[in-house]
């Protein structure tokens, strides 16, 4: 069983947003079921600065990685009813 303290999606989600924001980028999340969401899928970045998508089709798993390495989600946390896939 994880000792981990769970916080929920939206919070997790709120903290990367002010993490991207610092570095220029903006998160955006992409409704499920639109024309969009095959082609830039779950998740997307954009340049604040140029308004262009820097990354496309970021999944929920590669923002917990990305919030790992940049500090964002410490090593006790984990976001709660997602389980980081094995290393």
């Amino acid at each position: 069983m994880s000792d981990k303290v769970k916080i929920s999606e939206r919070a997790f989600l709120a903290r990367m947003r002010r993490s991207l924001e610092k570095e220029g980028l903006l998160l955006k999340q992409v409704r499920e079921g639109t024309r969009y969401y095959n082609e830039m899928g779950p998740f997307y970045t954009v340049d604040i600065s140029t308004n262009v998508a820097e990354s496309r089709g970021v999944s929920f798993y590669v923002l917990i990685e990305w919030a790992r390495e940049d500090g964002v989600l410490k090593p006790y946390e984990a976001v709660e009813g997602y389980e980081e896939p094995a290393a």
